[in-house]
């Protein structure tokens, strides 16, 4: 019997480091949720060009992607500070990072060219911008597949991330 205590508390020592270790490190799932939040909320930004392209004003529209661009840029910044330790979702982060600058840039183009009137800088920013996007949903589409986010829990378009602890 006495033999038998210092084995059980050995025992009880040794789990207790390791479930404190194992709470040290961000999990692949913690990673997927900032990373999913930061794509969210691109998605949410970009949302909000369509309601203002409804008006029709111009002014309304090239304030609007100017406004867009600013949190898109934010976003990337964002996305790039987001410590990734996950090899597939470094990559992936990168990946986003560079389509929001991008974007970013797309966006302040687009403005521009409605501006000055300038039809052919605004055709070459959106085209860029839609080629961007193409890009945006198979990467949207690996990361979701990577996170193990079903259809049912996100949508392609949107990575909305299930919230998983």
């Amino acid at each position: 019997m006495q033999n038998l205590m210092p084995r059980i508390s050995l025992f009880s020592m040794t789990s207790l480091v390791v479930i404190s270790l194992s709470g040290c490190g961000v999990s692949k799932i913690q990673e997927c949720n900032s990373m999913g939040k930061v794509v969210k909320d691109n998605k949410t930004a970009v949302d909000k060009i369509e309601t203002a392209t409804e008006s029709k004003n111009s002014d309304n529209i090239i304030q609007s992607l100017l406004s867009t661009s600013t949190e898109v840029d934010k976003l990337s910044k964002e996305m790039q500070g987001l410590e990734i330790k996950d090899e597939k979702l470094v990559n992936l982060q990168s990946q986003f990072a560079k389509l929001y600058q991008d974007n970013s840039k797309g966006l302040t183009d687009t403005a521009k060219g409605l501006q000055t009137k300038n039809k052919p800088m605004t055709n070459a920013a959106i085209a860029k911008m839609q080629e961007g996007d193409k890009q945006e949903v198979i990467m949207i589409k690996s990361f979701n597949t990577y996170c193990g986010w079903s259809g049912k829990e996100s949508k392609a378009e949107t990575a909305a991330p299930a919230q998983k602890k």
